[in-house]
């Protein structure tokens, strides 16, 4: 069970993990960004020719000052990117506000975007996913070096900053107001009224990336992020901007942007502990229903043929159950069955078999008759016969028992055939009226089924009619709405009601004393019954109209 449950929770989880962890290749994003694109594209696209038009009118080197204008007027990140930008120096910069590459921290892009980008044909644009998880438009301006990007989700330093913003004015208000001198004064006495920790440093003393460092020489403003997932955020202070090394207010540790990790890492056990116990309870209840299934097959495979499995009826398996049960009934049935026909079969060889014998002992004797060696001769012949005559319907019913061989079955119009057989019928019984009626529907008619076989059932019914009626025998085939319904009816003494099912068992004989003129052994209605299952259908005795018994053997259209 233990396999069970692990082999289940690790097919779960691993896509589930791979959903909540994974960004560059999470399935859902990537399907989103495909689906949005053409939408995002002609949402803009008079956008962008606003904005092309708006700098055609300006000199090129003024593109730069005139955008960062102008994303003020929007609620996301826009920025124009110079082709340096895209595909930065390969050498390191140096740690000065002159050398900075001045790359938006929106900007920062994946070696695959890069080159989407470059590719870029003038006027073309494209959507892309950004390191930072959001939809990026971008715009490549005419003939020239420059690229208009367009963040269109509010990226997390944007978050950041909306979320600073109105303490960092106060902040800055009170440092315009304070002669620089003072500043240190005066974060000590802001500190107490904090909840993290206020301190100033002067920009060459702070650990920043190229790009954090340009956006705090362009923006006054940046942040990072601690081991604990704590925010640092760096402020620069007034009048700084023309200081070769310019004085920084660093805010350190500050909670943000989100919640705590413990409270995400216990939201998570959470939710993978539930799932984890909803598993192991389907595990464990599957294969307890299970092993009571192994132990009902383990019962009947050693003999024990009344075992049943036993499942509650809301299980999991209960069809699995009820069809096993079904199986073991058919199996129990099938030897059942076979046993009653072995000993039948031991007491009708018997019979011939002990006549065989004694006329071959009468024969030894010398003081017989050549009228009474003719006799026991002619015993012997009637008994051969009487044995070859059982074997073949014996091996016949063998045949018929299996299961159906969907080989022998085909698309055949069964009219002319049953047309044959009653001609064949009237020929050998002159003295019997038998009639014949076809559904004009089915004269033409192409049924699928063993023709050979129902040719033998037809037989059968003809000779068990034969051999009862008085002098009138009906045959009718009609179309109904379940199936074909053939109906074989006689004027003869009928069935009882109480014998309706057991003529159809083998070597059952209503009236036993036909054994004794007859070679019929009670197989033909079991061949019967036998080849109509093979057909997934059902034959039926009922009273008939003519006084006697009337076969009816249904089956269905398609098989």
């Amino acid at each position: 069970m233990l396999k069970a449950f692990f082999r289940i929770w690790i097919l779960v989880f691993i896509p589930l993990g791979f959903l909540l962890f994974s960004e560059s290749m999470n399935p859902i994003k990537i399907m989103n960004h495909w689906f949005v694109s053409d939408r995002v594209n002609d949402t803009f696209k008079g956008t962008f020719y606003l904005i092309k038009q708006r700098l055609a009118a300006l000199p090129e080197d003024q593109w730069r000052d005139d955008i960062n204008s102008l994303a003020d007027a929007f609620g996301y990140e826009l920025y124009l990117l110079s082709r340096e930008q895209i595909q930065p120096p390969q050498e390191p910069l140096q740690n000065s506000s002159q050398d900075i590459w001045e790359a938006p921290i929106g900007a920062t892009l994946s070696d695959s975007n890069r080159a989407s980008l470059l590719a870029l044909q003038p006027d073309e644009t494209l959507l892309i996913l950004a390191d930072n998880d959001s939809d990026v438009l971008v715009k490549r301006l005419g003939d020239s070096s420059w690229w208009l990007y367009m963040m269109l989700d509010e990226s997390e330093h944007l978050d950041t900053l909306n979320q600073s913003r109105g303490t960092l004015h106060l902040l800055m208000e009170r440092f315009r107001n304070t002669d620089a001198s003072s500043w240190s004064m005066l974060i000590s006495q802001l500190q107490p009224e904090f909840g993290f920790e206020l301190a100033m440093a002067s920009f060459s003393q702070l650990s920043l990336s190229s790009a954090k460092q340009a956006q705090l020489m362009n923006e006054g403003m940046t942040w990072s992020l601690t081991d604990d997932e704590k925010t640092v955020i760096y402020q620069r202070l007034p009048d700084q901007q023309a200081v070769e090394d310019p004085l920084v207010l660093v805010a350190d540790k500050i909670p943000l942007p989100g919640p705590e990790l413990t409270i995400l890492a216990l939201a998570l056990m959470i939710l993978v502990g539930s799932i984890s116990l909803g598993i192991f309870l389907f595990v464990m209840l599957l294969w307890r229903e299970l092993n009571r299934l192994k132990a009902a097959t383990s019962e009947f495979g050693k003999g024990n043929l009344q075992h049943r499995a036993e499942v509650r009826k809301g299980s999991m398996i209960s069809e699995l159950s009820q069809t096993y049960n079904r199986m073991a009934d058919q199996i129990e049935g099938m030897i059942h069955s076979q046993r009653e026909l072995t000993n039948a079969m031991a007491h009708d060889l018997r019979t011939p078999l002990s006549r065989v014998s004694f006329a071959f002992e009468m024969l030894q004797a010398s003081d017989i008759t050549e009228e009474e060696q003719a006799r026991y001769r002619q015993s012997i012949a009637s008994g051969i016969d009487t044995l070859d005559h059982l074997i073949q319907q014996i091996l016949a019913l063998s045949r018929y028992s299996r299961v159906a061989d969907l080989t022998q079955f085909r698309e055949v119009c069964f009219a002319p055939s049953l047309v044959q057989e009653i001609s064949q019928c009237r020929i050998e019984h002159p003295e019997l009226a038998i009639d014949l009626t076809i559904s004009p529907a089915l004269s033409n008619a192409m049924m699928r089924l063993d023709l050979r076989a129902m040719q033998r059932l037809v037989n059968n019914l003809l000779a068990n009619a034969c051999r009862y009626a008085a002098s009138h025998i009906q045959v009718t085939l009609t179309e109904q709405s379940n199936g074909y319904l053939l109906k074989v009816e006689d004027d003869g003494p009928g069935i009882p009601d109480s014998d309706k099912r057991r003529v159809f068992e083998a070597f059952k004989q209503l009236n036993n004393e036909q054994r004794e003129v007859s070679k019929e052994h009670g197989l033909g209605l079991a061949i019967v019954h036998q080849i109509i299952q093979w057909h997934n259908g059902e034959v039926w005795v009922e009273d008939s109209p003519l006084g006697g018994a009337c076969f009816c053997v249904l089956w269905p259209m398609a098989y």
